[in-house]
């Protein structure tokens, strides 16, 4: 609408400088076609600014879905560490609001004596995206709010979910993005199922 109100007042324009013509020149017509070019590569600007924020959010919780994804796999194949060729005997996410959001790895040798941190696995949100809206749910439905790391331990094909209040809490969701650009994810610890939303 813009492009055709600027594009009608410089034909008026035109127009009245040169009352007895009815043609425009050359220049006169690159003139209003390159003005036209530059609103138009002004406007599609801004929307592929926009669009590519929603695409750094959205690269970012795939990346965090791929971690705990990871982390999952190497624990029901008994994934053996790669610089110690050592097999630990169980892997752990832990997931915090901390440093606006940070998803760490970590493995035991020894039963969970001591966590060994994996940082090839670990990610940190990037500025200004945060770890948001940390809930817990139970399987009827009831939920709490938490701002403590959470911790999934894998041994084997058995989950564990612990920083809830009691073990009653399987499923595990928070939210991450920026401003109007959010994903929730979802992660559950009884059916393996992680969903971003």
């Amino acid at each position: 609408m813009l492009i055709l109100e600027i594009f009608c007042f410089l034909t008026t324009l035109f127009m009245q400088q040169k009352n007895s013509l009815l043609a425009y020149t050359l220049m006169e017509l690159l003139v209003v076609i390159t003005i036209i070019g530059i609103i138009a590569i002004w406007t599609t600007q801004l929307d592929f600014n926009r669009l590519s924020q929603k695409q750094q959010v959205s690269i970012e919780a795939i990346k965090i879905i791929n971690i705990i994804e990871e982390v999952r796999n190497n624990a029901l194949t008994w994934k053996w560490i790669w610089v110690t060729l050592e097999t630990p005997d169980a892997w752990k996410i832990d997931i915090s609001q901390s440093a606006s959001g940070t998803v760490t790895s970590s493995y035991t040798l020894n039963d969970g004596s001591s966590w060994i941190p994996y940082s090839f696995w670990s990610w940190q949100a990037p500025f200004p995206q945060e770890i948001e809206s940390m809930e817990c749910y139970k399987l009827d439905g009831s939920s709490e709010s938490i701002s403590t790391p959470i911790s999934i331990s894998f041994t084997g094909s058995v989950w564990s979910l612990s920083g809830c209040s009691d073990n009653n809490y399987k499923i595990f969701t928070f939210i991450y993005g920026i401003a109007n650009i959010k994903h929730i994810i979802s992660i559950n610890a009884l059916t393996w199922v992680i969903e971003i939303d």
